[in-house]
């Protein structure tokens, strides 16, 4: 799963023409990514304790 998600944004970052757009894509979605996986880690420790 998680190689998808690092695939589709790189994969964007080729499509897209403008280079400002690349970068504004790569924050999105690295923020995106970062997002998921604090939820994931938050309610794995949730369960935990």
């Amino acid at each position: 799963m998680r190689i998808k998600k690092l695939i589709l944004p790189m994969l964007m970052l080729i499509l897209l023409p403008e280079g400002f757009l690349r970068s504004q894509v790569l924050v999105e979605s690295t923020a995106a990514i970062v997002g998921q996986e604090m939820v994931l880690l938050s309610s794995i420790e949730d369960r935990v304790y």
